[in-house]
């Protein structure tokens, strides 16, 4: 029996020294893939300490490495998710859980407070959504361009019945809901609302098999092929009824194709790829649509341009989000030219440079709640400075004295003459701070900031206005301002702005040097 101790003796202590083994052999490959997983960067290789303090901090570095470096940590973790599922149906992703018949949600951006209508829109919002809106149709309007508004609604929306029980009586109304109701109330604007489109589309449980049917991805967050096609006929249809656009295709236009892959799936963020499958499918049309793409002039990689040689068909710009890519190229099919920008906002350039018959604006419902509905000062006419005139000041900068900086440039890159300051940008962004605003707004007032500035080129600067600035903000709450080597005097409306706020400026070094002459803001009438 001494041999199989020893055997059994040697194989426990090499099934105890394998991870270790294994870690330090592959603990950088091993190290990045546990990373990937848990979506961070790795925790790099620690470095003999060289000092007293660098040997106290040691160990903590070495146990951090060692968790993300140990072999066997990835099968740990993905034999983890797999019992969470079956036992006790949960999801190691805390931002995602299971409904019914493992189809899987996102609790993230409050999207589950904005369907069950636990985190309303208040008027205040509301209103806000509607003018910045109406601003961009106004302008539009005055070049004879049309709008349209597209409202994507969110999976939970479309197949309530998915989401766990809990979730679906407590559904009230929704950020989406409120909206359309405030918009049919108080505004005129067109907005395309696709949701009954799809819930008609959607095929009957009793039917059997409907993977291949399902307007949205199971265990994604976007529309399927055929959820897509639904929305696409539906503008397809507003374009052939106002503008002249040929009318849409039918499902039997195109070959349904099976893709390999897993498709818009959490799957692999779930450590639960190869676990939790669905069926990606492709729709190609079956004919030629004579539509060329190339890039978007003066876009980024994930911007295009369409054109299709019949110039009798509308010249369209859609600006959109993650959902349009789906849609695009269905919507080129019916449009001379059509170019697409993949931003949380329309660019006034782009449309003067494509003089476009419809301006299409199509985002999810999340936009509600992840977007702030700024009124951007290139829409907004002249009107906005006569208003300024009218209003009480509030507070005003001087601009020799209340600049602060954050990080770069620091004040010997800053020249006080002739009452302005002038910013020499090297490297990097600056972020330029003004001071808080010290007294609150007077009710039923609208603060109105006006800030005289020039770059010695062309460009724009990010605007970010809040009561704290805790990181980098999204693109979607800067207000870009375009600048130039003229003065110009700039009106931009504040949102939720009141005492102790404060407006940052994000100036890039593409400006090479930017002027500040001073700034104000105002409380004016609503």
């Amino acid at each position: 029996m001494r041999w199989i101790d020893r055997l059994l003796g040697g194989a426990f202590l090499g099934a105890l020294a394998a991870p270790g083994l294994l870690s330090l052999h592959h603990g950088e490959r091993n190290a990045e893939r546990t990373a990937a997983i848990i979506r961070r960067r790795p925790t790099p290789t620690p470095s003999a300490p060289r000092s007293l303090q660098a040997a106290a901090a040691f160990p903590h570095g070495f146990d951090a490495w060692l968790n993300d470096a140990w072999g066997g940590r990835e099968a740990a973790l993905r034999t983890n998710a797999r019992l969470s599922m079956e036992l006790f149906g949960t999801s190691p992703a805390p931002d995602l859980f299971f409904g019914k018949d493992t189809w899987v949600f996102s609790g993230a951006a409050r999207a589950m407070e904005s369907f069950t209508g636990t985190d309303p829109l208040s008027p205040e919002d509301l209103a806000a959504w509607q003018r910045a809106l109406e601003d961009r149709r106004e302008w539009l309007a005055a070049r004879g361009i049309d709008h349209l508004v597209v409202l994507v609604p969110h999976k939970s929306t479309i197949y309530p019945e998915k989401l766990p029980s809990g979730l679906q009586e407590a559904r009230g109304t929704s950020r989406r809901e409120q909206f359309l109701a405030w918009m049919h109330e108080h505004s005129d604007l067109r907005i395309l609302d696709i949701a009954p489109a799809l819930l008609a589309a959607k095929p009957a449980p009793s039917t059997g098999d409907t993977s291949l049917r399902d307007l949205y991805s199971p265990h994604g967050v976007h529309w399927a092929q055929v959820g897509a096609f639904a929305a696409y006929a539906q503008i397809v249809g507003y374009l052939a009824e106002h503008h002249g656009a040929p009318p849409a295709h039918s499902l039997a236009d195109y070959e349904v194709r099976l893709e390999g892959g897993e498709g818009d799936s959490w799957a692999s963020r779930m450590l639960l790829d190869g676990v939790i499958e669905m069926k990606n499918l492709r729709l190609e049309p079956r004919a030629e649509t004579g539509v060329s793409r190339r890039p978007a002039p003066g876009g980024t990689a994930k911007d295009f341009q369409f054109q299709h040689p019949d110039a009798t068909r509308p010249r369209i710009v859609i600006a959109h989000d993650s959902f349009g890519p789906d849609i695009r190229e269905r919507i080129a099919e019916h449009a001379s030219l059509m170019e697409t920008r993949w931003r949380a906002w329309l660019e006034k350039d782009v449309v003067e440079r494509v003089k476009p018959d419809v301006v299409i604006e199509l985002y999810s419902e999340l936009s509600l709640v992840t977007s702030r509905p700024f009124r951007r000062p290139e829409f907004l006419g002249p009107g906005i400075a006569g208003r300024f005139e009218e209003g009480a000041l509030l507070q005003s900068l001087d601009v020799t004295e209340d600049l602060e900086f954050e990080g770069r440039p620091d004040k010997s890159q800053v020249r006080i003459e002739g009452g302005a300051a002038r910013i020499e940008l090297l490297r990097g962004v600056c972020r330029l701070r003004l001071p808080a605003l010290a007294r609150p707004a007077p009710a039923d007032t609208e603060l109105i900031l006006r800030v005289d500035l020039r770059s010695k080129v062309h460009g724009s600067v990010g605007l970010y206005a809040a009561k704290e600035l805790t990181g980098p903000p999204e693109i979607g709450d800067m207000v870009s301002v375009e600048v130039g080597p003229g003065t110009r005097s700039i009106h931009v409306p504040l949102l939720d702005f009141d005492a102790g706020s404060r407006i940052w400026f994000f100036l890039p070094p593409n400006l090479e040097e930017v002027t500040l002459r001073g700034a104000e803001i105002r409380a004016c009438p609503r």
